[in-house]
């Protein structure tokens, strides 16, 4: 099949000169940062997970946040890997697990605030401590400092026939100084969980916590909220330290059989949840996390509010019990990191920006080093079109903790927005001599070279991802020269691209992709003039949608077919379908995607000759547009909106608002990737504006930029190329 999909990159080798090398100013028309009609949306799916399920009723009360300063005065402890005394390299596994224990049994506490594992090991990676045996008392001092702890716990462990000797020492963080020295002993592995339970109550006292507190505290006995079995647990221990280097699939294998031996681990499925998401594969992950809040009698009531609200979060009818359940954790655990970023990540879901820039500000202000606070914060400054406000972000946070491979992926989007490519280019660079093997950064590349005009470039990068073997990689590359074949007017070479994707992806069952797929490969279908095609590809998408409980894809299903519909003159089923998706609407959790009917409703009125009617209904459209999160990335408006309104102008008079409205076509980037053809014909459009205007030369200047792009198109398409360069004849003649 690959064969098949590099016989398709053959193209002719153009570079296009960048439309506007200088910064863009900010875009003045106020549309959100989603791409709106048919296969539009599909860039923003491939760049992340789509943010697609909304919370039904009033806007949730925002938690409050000022607790959080409050809880970071608070013992706050760092457990480290123990050391290995029994000179047995084979029980070297359990230095991490006797860590990873005590941190998850401390961190039930609501009187300690204790560092996650995933944070100590992203410490020790940078202090290149992950191989050590043991810690000098400078490391303990790194450590803390860049944990931003007052309290150490360090241990160590030997082994004498079958029992354990386990010791914990409580180090204070500015000094060094032991505090506290404690042992405990094991009988046999699986004799070592009561005793870790005993430990922590240990500790808590020697922290100074008040004995009534301690009495009131959480402390479920680690073997339940964990596994009592020691084999699943070195298992897991192996499985998350492959999910921390970012190799996933191997991690879901030792999950695998982790679960095997303990059918009952809930924190394994977790594990297994978030690595299949990380691959891509929402909703197999789904099926993973549904097990684990199956399992929340296993589970420490930190873990189970912080799962109950990234399951339910994930469907729309469910959306008010995630709220809640990330409200009742951060009542607990007002330090929680991960519970403020999701709910600051569910604000934005609503679109309410500002409460999410609120919500993870706190971070940012207390100089946290969670990275993915300030990655989502800067989304929501992105959000909001304050693209230099989320550079700042990112950029203070590579000042506090340099290298960092994703603060360097979203200041390369960033500074695409900005017009800055060259920049956006060195970004990418950086990104990917720290992580050489993430392909995102070849198709965030290929991108870039999209956006500055040189598709030769473009085309290579893209090119490059059908070789990587990797499904995610394959499939992003085999949509990415759809859409580059769908700019240069090769709509059949698009089209079987497009197809090719949705083969490759059924393969792994993943149904969300396959209904993104769907969707582009409808639009194109459209675009071709096949609107039974198109019809069938949108029912598919329907069903697929349904079945995945995936409202907003149901929405652009039916917002599809009116389209459809409009373009095969059948208004009344037009009609329908605008009905249906706005009773659709009207029952679902966000109420402000009133505004895909009002599109519909704008597009059918246009067919009607009612241009005036037409443009109120696309301006109503583009005053709730921008409250509908989608994407992490597609921050532009989509090319495919601006045309419809730019033509309702035209048609309406307005011949200087049309010819503003297409030039806004130009400035964008990712608004108009998958509506490539939209953004190559706005030239022609703009040509014929200019010369109605009687402004020859520009009218010329964006003829030829129109038959550059499209002068090796499809036949279909030839006629039109034939009239641009039969109207530059003409008007050079004329001068």
């Amino acid at each position: 099949m690959l064969k098949d999909l590099r016989k398709l990159t053959e193209d002719s080798k153009t570079k296009i000169a960048p439309l506007k090398t200088k910064t863009r100013p900010e875009f003045t028309i106020k549309v959100s940062p989603t791409s709106m009609i048919l296969g539009g949306m599909l860039l923003a799916a491939l760049i992340i997970a789509a943010w697609f399920f909304l919370f039904k009723g009033k806007s949730p009360a925002t938690v409050p946040i000022t607790p959080v300063n409050e809880a970071l005065t608070r013992p706050s402890l760092a457990v480290v890997y123990f050391e290995n005394n029994s000179g047995d390299p084979n029980l070297d596994n359990w230095r991490s697990a006797f860590s990873e224990l005590l941190a998850t049994d401390l961190s039930q506490s609501k009187y300690i605030r204790v560092l996650r594992s995933d944070q100590i090991y992203s410490i020790f990676k940078k202090l290149n401590l992950l191989e050590a045996k043991k810690y000098s008392t400078e490391d303990l001092k790194e450590i803390a400092k860049k944990a931003r702890v007052n309290r150490i716990l360090k241990g160590s462990y030997i082994k004498a026939g079958d029992n354990f000797v386990i010791t914990a020492m409580l180090i204070n963080a500015d000094t060094g100084e032991t505090i506290s020295s404690l042992s405990v002993k094991a009988a046999g592995e699986n004799n070592i969980f009561p005793r870790v339970d005993e430990l922590t109550k240990e500790i808590k006292l020697k922290l100074n916590i008040p004995s009534d507190q301690i009495a009131d505290d959480i402390d479920e006995n680690i073997g339940q909220i964990t596994t009592l079995s020691a084999e699943a647990l070195k298992l897991y221990i192996e499985g998350r330290k492959h999910h921390n280097e970012g190799e996933y699939s191997k991690s879901i294998q030792v999950m695998e059989k982790a679960v095997s031996i303990d059918p009952q681990f809930a924190m394994a499925f977790r594990s297994m949840a978030a690595s299949y998401g990380n691959l891509g594969f929402f909703f197999k992950g789904r099926k993973y996390l549904k097990k684990a809040v199956e399992l929340s009698d296993r589970l420490s009531d930190r873990e189970r509010y912080l799962i109950q609200g990234d399951f339910y979060g994930q469907t729309e009818k469910t959306y008010d019990k995630a709220i809640k359940a990330f409200k009742r954790l951060l009542e607990l655990y007002p330090w929680d990191s991960i519970g403020n970023i999701n709910l600051g990540i569910l604000y934005g879901k609503l679109g309410e920006w500002d409460k999410a820039i609120e919500q993870l500000e706190v971070f940012r202000k207390n100089k946290g080093q969670d990275v993915f606070a300030y990655l989502n914060l800067a989304w929501a400054y992105n959000a909001k079109r304050l693209f230099n406000k989320s550079r700042e972000i990112l950029k203070g946070y590579l000042d506090n903790f340099p290298k960092n491979a994703l603060i360097h992926q979203d200041l390369a989007i960033a500074y695409i927005y900005l017009g800055k490519f060259d920049l956006a280019l060195d970004e990418v660079d950086k990104g990917f001599s720290l992580e050489p093997t993430d392909d995102f950064y070849r198709w965030l590349k290929g991108d870039i070279y999209y956006f500055k005009g040189d598709l030769e470039r473009t085309k290579e990068e893209y090119k490059k991802l059908l070789d990587t073997g990797g499904a995610r990689a394959v499939y992003v590359g085999v949509i990415r020269l759809a859409a580059f074949y769908l700019l240069r007017g090769k709509i059949k070479a698009s089209r079987i691209q497009a197809l090719q994707g949705i083969e490759v992806i059924k393969k792994y069952g993943e149904t969300y992709w396959e209904a993104i797929g769907r969707q582009f490969y409808a639009y194109l279908l459209f675009k071709s003039g096949n609107f039974q095609g198109a019809l069938e590809e949108f029912d598919n998408m329907l069903n697929i949608a349904a079945q995945d409980e995936n409202r907003l894809n149901q929405e652009y299903a039916l917002l599809g077919k009116g389209l459809t519909y409009l373009e095969m003159n059948l208004p009344e089923q037009a009609l329908q379908a605008a009905e249906e998706l706005k009773m659709k609407v009207k029952n679902g959790m966000n109420k402000k995607r009133i505004s895909l009917y009002y599109y519909l409703m704008g597009a059918i009125e246009l067919k009607r000759n009612n241009p005036a009617r037409a443009i109120e209904y696309f301006n109503k459209a583009i005053a709730f547009i921008s409250k509908i999160p989608i994407s992490y990335a597609s921050f532009d408006p989509p090319a495919a909106l601006i045309d419809y309104l730019a033509r309702a102008y035209h048609r309406n008079g307005n011949l200087e608002k049309a010819r503003e409205t297409y030039e806004k076509i130009a400035l964008l980037t990712y608004g108009r990737m998958e509506d490539g053809d939209v953004f190559s014909k706005s030239f022609y459009h703009l040509g014929k504006i200019y010369q109605e205007k009687g402004w020859k030369g520009k009218a010329i200047e964006n003829y030829n930029k129109f038959i550059e792009l499209w002068k090796a198109c499809d036949p279909q398409f030839q006629p039109l190329v034939e009239d641009a360069r039969n109207r530059v004849n003409r008007l050079e003649k004329e001068n």
